[in-house]
């Protein structure tokens, strides 16, 4: 009150919530205070608005942030937690499975029952993977919701493809997405080059860390009314945290009995998401589903267990495996990169005392030991 009524000054107003805070933790005095056009505003950390309107009626959510700063964990984390407030009864479609995390879901549902709690492996095996493709889900089966998530979209949704099929049937999407009990989620990098409707129909907007040119390109695109506190409060976010901005509707019961809804306006929050315990895990557990991803090249999981069962079931040296490989795959990766694939594929991975062949019919006075005849390479040493 104090602040509103300008006796105190907006620096004095965070010391004193600081303090306030730091004496009586988890008493709701956490908040950020920010100056819009000469009044201070207080941003309070809050979780329950936010999921309430998340978790409700289908929304349209958009989430921007600079790389590695947690758009896709706390997607993740939020899409979870809204799987569970239906009950369960939801699948989960995957647009840019960029980190490798949904295809790590998928297969530890599969192969790691006992490692990942029921429900985990649950959520594992309702995700579906959309791999280049933006094609809406088809019906969903009778009681069953369809969280979306658009993981860092590509140039398919960027403003110079507004015409595209794709953007067609997401802006459609996004008009009719409380009818179709679809929620979706984007998770995009360059607030200026995503799709002008989708920004405009994307009714709760989550900002993460930014600076510089993304922030600048921010700017330049969001009402001049949040320009003061997105400026002041998104380039000192730390990595757990974000500013929400999300429209406050709720119904009121009248005396007849009929619902009416009532206009909120629009909340400014912090809001911090608290990963799954299991949330590292998977993400360890993904990192080894190399792809090929903004220019970072790797060997796919599918070739990687190919050959891990290659290695295992027979005697060819990692050269004619690598040979092999790269021939059935398409591929062209060394003998030291395909040993290493096979080494984060296979925990009972373990090399072969015995002597190897040089290939599938060489007769045995040409075998050769493995060390010998992957080299160096393999070992991680060269000849100079």
């Amino acid at each position: 009150m104090d602040l509103k009524s300008n006796l105190i000054s907006i620096r004095e107003a965070q010391e004193r919530l600081d303090d306030s805070d730091f004496k009586y933790p988890g008493a709701g005095y956490k908040a950020k205070v920010a100056d819009m056009f000469g009044h201070g505003v207080v941003l309070p950390y809050k979780e329950g608005g936010l999921r309430k309107v998340l978790f409700g009626e289908a929304t349209t959510t958009v989430i921007v942030g600079d790389r590695w700063w947690g758009k896709t964990a706390w997607s993740i984390d939020t899409i979870f937690r809204h799987w569970n407030a239906l009950n369960q009864h939801a699948e989960i479609h995957w647009y840019g499975d960029i980190d490798n995390i949904a295809l790590g879901l998928k297969q530890i549902s599969d192969n790691f029952e006992s490692e990942y709690p029921t429900e985990v492996r649950k959520f594992g095996n309702l995700v579906i993977i959309h791999e280049g493709s933006y094609d809406l889900p088809g019906e969903p089966p009778a009681g069953m919701w369809q969280i979306m998530l658009l993981n860092e979209v590509d140039s398919a949704t960027m403003g110079k493809r507004a015409l595209s099929d794709v953007n067609v049937n997401l802006n459609l999407l996004s008009f009719r997405v409380r009818h179709y009990k679809r929620p979706v989620y984007y998770n995009i990098i360059d607030y200026n080059s995503f799709e002008s409707v989708l920004r405009r129909t994307g009714q709760v907007k989550v900002f993460k860390f930014m600076t510089g040119e993304l922030l600048s390109s921010l700017l330049s695109k969001i009402p001049k009314g949040w320009e003061p506190v997105v400026r002041q409060i998104v380039p000192s976010l730390p990595v757990e945290e974000s500013l929400v901005i999300y429209p406050i509707n709720y119904e009121e019961t009248l005396p007849d009995g009929t619902k009416k809804r009532i206009k909120g306006g629009q909340a400014m929050e912090i809001y911090t998401a608290t990963l799954p315990s299991w949330y590292d895990k998977v993400k360890n557990h993904a990192s080894i589903n190399k792809i090929i991803a903004y220019g970072r090249r790797g060997i796919p999981i599918e070739a990687a267990t190919d050959a891990s069962r290659l290695y295992r079931e027979s005697d060819v040296t990692w050269k004619v495996l690598a040979e092999e490989e790269n021939k059935k795959w398409g591929l062209n990766y060394s003998p030291r990169e395909w040993n290493k694939a096979v080494k984060e594929v296979d925990p009972e991975y373990a090399p072969k005392s015995k002597g190897l062949k040089k290939g599938r019919d060489k007769p045995d006075e040409e075998q050769t030991t493995e060390g010998e005849e992957s080299g160096n390479e393999v070992n991680g040493t060269d000849d100079q």
